[in-house]
């Protein structure tokens, strides 16, 4: 892909949320059983990575600084403020920051949640300013030439045992078929949706790896929001279902959760 088509994928992708907005899979915010489902899911990562971030870090004594790489409308960037941090939220969508601008307002959190249009690519931070980087929701938005350099960015932008979030969409998986089909039937036209087969996935390590970034936890994940061209008939179903029946149908996961810690100065760089 050319530089110039690159930068239209970028342009298309963020008006394709810019015209979502406070719409975009308004269906987890419903008190009904998917809804609740997916909340969880939500809830249980990012109280996962405050775990494994406590861990390498005796305590809290300052507020940990996360960037919240996509936020879209901030439902992650709240649930990180929600255990103690300062998240600051990046989007090309200027439609999606306002969404989580006024999602933050309404949590009463927005001392903690500053917004910043720029692209993951080219982080406007210094090297070595924030404790987290999540990337939830971004992989499949982004060329290849991106992605390395929002690896590259991710490392640079993170502090010793800082940790990089990322959720890989797994090629061949029940997620992939829907997105696929989603898109022949033109329920929906997501602009640039990449799936990740095992070498694929296993060449992001091996990128963020070369860039010191190593390998601390992979899971799989409940790619619920992938799901979102048929949400009015699944988001009826709970979240655990739909992965438990990709992996008997399709004996893959929704998606991997990668968590990567920064190497310090003097960490082990075989």
């Amino acid at each position: 892909m050319t530089a110039a088509a690159e930068e239209q994928t970028k342009r298309s992708v963020a008006r394709f949320y810019d015209a979502l907005q406070d719409r975009y899979l308004s269906e987890l915010d419903r008190n009904d059983r998917a809804g609740r489902a997916a909340r969880a899911i939500l809830s249980g990562t990012v109280q996962l990575v405050a775990r494994l971030y406590a861990e390498s870090h005796k305590s809290f004594v300052n507020l940990p600084v996360a960037l919240d790489g996509g936020c879209g409308n901030g439902r992650w960037s709240a649930a990180y403020v929600n255990v103690g941090f300062t998240v600051l939220g990046l989007d090309l969508s200027c439609g999606m920051l306002r969404s989580a601008i006024r999602r933050l307002t309404a949590q009463s959190s927005m001392d903690r949640f500053h917004a910043v249009r720029a692209d993951l690519s080219h982080l406007p931070l210094r090297p070595g300013s924030v404790d987290l980087v999540h990337l939830y929701g971004v992989v499949e938005h982004l060329p290849a030439a991106d992605l390395r350099f929002t690896i590259r960015e991710s490392s640079r932008v993170l502090r010793p045992e800082g940790l990089a979030v990322i959720d890989v969409p797994q090629r061949g998986s029940m997620s992939h078929l829907l997105i696929a089909a989603a898109s022949k039937f033109r329920l929906s036209q997501v602009p640039l949706f990449r799936f990740y087969s095992e070498h694929e996935t296993q060449r992001l390590i091996r990128e963020a790896r070369s860039k010191r970034l190593r390998l601390l936890h992979k899971q799989a994940t409940g790619y619920w929001y992938a799901l979102f061209p048929f949400g009015r008939v699944l988001s009826r179903l709970p979240a655990r279902l739909l992965e438990r029946l990709s992996r008997l149908v399709f004996r893959k996961p929704l998606g991997l959760l990668l968590v990567l810690s920064k190497l310090s100065d003097s960490g082990d760089r075989r």
